[in-house]
């Protein structure tokens, strides 16, 4: 994932892992971020740029309040989406 630039990490320790998440053409995925939600936004948005694309997109559970909260004060906004999640439980 590394040689294909999909993880982006720093000597401060932030990371961000992204890819296009099936949709390469239109939108760049953030899988995760850990650190400075700046720098990790920062440079992700400068891999959009890069790859030509428009747009970011991050998935994340509805419980994870605080990271919505710096999604948000980046200047994203909540969507309708064209995923369809679907989920199997093991008994």
């Amino acid at each position: 994932m590394t040689t294909n630039g999909m993880v982006y990490r720093d000597k401060d320790g932030n990371v961000v892992v992204m890819g296009g998440r099936f949709m390469t053409e239109f939108q760049l995925h953030i899988g995760l971020f850990e650190g400075d939600s700046k720098v990790c936004l920062d440079y992700a948005k400068s891999e959009a740029s890069k790859r030509g694309v428009k747009s970011i997109h991050c998935l994340y559970p509805d419980h994870l309040e605080e990271l919505e909260k710096k999604l948000m004060s980046y200047g994203f906004a909540m969507e309708s989406s064209p995923f369809i999640v679907m989920e199997r439980k093991f008994e």
